[in-house]
Parts: C-alpha cells; sequence; structure tokens
C-alpha cells in the first residue's frame, strides 16, 4: 500500500508564487546572469580573433602553433579569471535565493542544504559502483521523510584515480543523483 503525498499545486500557481515572493530576487539573478554571459562571450571573441589572426598569419607553422599555444594560455587564463568566479557567484546566489526559499516553501517535508552531499560511506555501503571512488564530491542535498521510511539524495560526482604524472589515470564511477 502507498502513502498518500501532499498534492502540489500547478505550475501557474507555482510560478505565480515565486514571482511574487521571490520577483526582486530574480531580478537581480537575472542581471547577475546577462553579467556573466557577457564575460562568457567577452573571452570567446578574444579566442575567435585571436584564431582568425593566427591563421592570416602567413608565418611558418612552428611560429604559427606558437601563437595558438600562447593564445589557449590567455583565453584559458581569462576565462579562469573573468569568467569562472562570476559563474560560481552566480550559482551559489541563486540556490541561496532561490532553491532554498522554494524548498522550504512548496517542500516543507524535504530538508535541502546547496553545499552538503550524501555520506561517502552511505555511498560506498550501498555497493552499487566499482571501483571504490577516492575522490568524492557533490551537492544539493535532500533529505525528507515518507510514511516511515527515511531517504536522503544529492548530486553527486565520484572518481578514482591512480598513478602521477604521465601515469596518471582518472575513472569516473559515478555522476548524478545518488
Amino acid at each position: 500500500m502507498f502513502l498518500k503525498l501532499r498534492k502540489r499545486p500547478p505550475l501557474a500557481v507555482i510560478n505565480a508564487t515565486l514571482q511574487k515572493e521571490l520577483g526582486a530576487e530574480l531580478d537581480l539573478l537575472e542581471k547577475s546572469r546577462k553579467q556573466v554571459l557577457a564575460r562568457y562571450l567577452i573571452v570567446g571573441l578574444i579566442g575567435a580573433i585571436g584564431t582568425v589572426l593566427i591563421l592570416k598569419a602567413h608565418a611558418a607553422p612552428r611560429v604559427m602553433e606558437a601563437y595558438a599555444k600562447i593564445l589557449f594560455a590567455a583565453v584559458a587564463g581569462l576565462y579562469g579569471v573573468l569568467v569562472f568566479p562570476a559563474q560560481k557567484k552566480y550559482r551559489d546566489s541563486f540556490k541561496q535565493a532561490i532553491m532554498v526559499p522554494v524548498a522550504r516553501k512548496f517542500f516543507p517535508e524535504l530538508g535541502y542544504d546547496p553545499n552538503l552531499c550524501v555520506r561517502q560511506g552511505l555511498f560506498d555501503q550501498a555497493g552499487l559502483f566499482s571501483p571504490t571512488p577516492n575522490v568524492y564530491l557533490g551537492n544539493d542535498y535532500f533529505k525528507g521523510k515518507v510514511g516511515e521510511v527515511d531517504f536522503e539524495f544529492s548530486e553527486l560526482d565520484c572518481k578514482r584515480k591512480t598513478g602521477s604524472g604521465r601515469r596518471r589515470r582518472v575513472e569516473r564511477v559515478f555522476k548524478g543523483f545518488f
């Protein structure tokens, strides 16, 4: 016999409630999202212009290869300085400003923590994946109870790293919700 769960309101009601209660936060996040997108476009444009200039240069292959390596390093550096921090800040802000209140309002029977994940011991104890990961990352932890059954889940990225230097190997053991 299945337990009957509380029925959720229609999506239109959820959207109207979110706009009413979280409209200001959504507007700020949209502005932030557009700033992150602009940074992506700037870095992409620099990479594209650099690629065209390298292709237009009538230099020896070794010189062109050196230019390409410099361009790659510059674009990767710009991404690391301009895009990645802004992207992480946006994602963290979204989770705190939107996901936490939404989970609290529409799923009060669930606990939610954007920074936690299912314990590695629980993952290992399940015995579903092999080999055992030695790199274990995760977030978006949910915990709750339906009837007498406790449950928890989160997003996980589990890997197994072996060797070092040129012999270093990384095998993805599991990525997804567990």
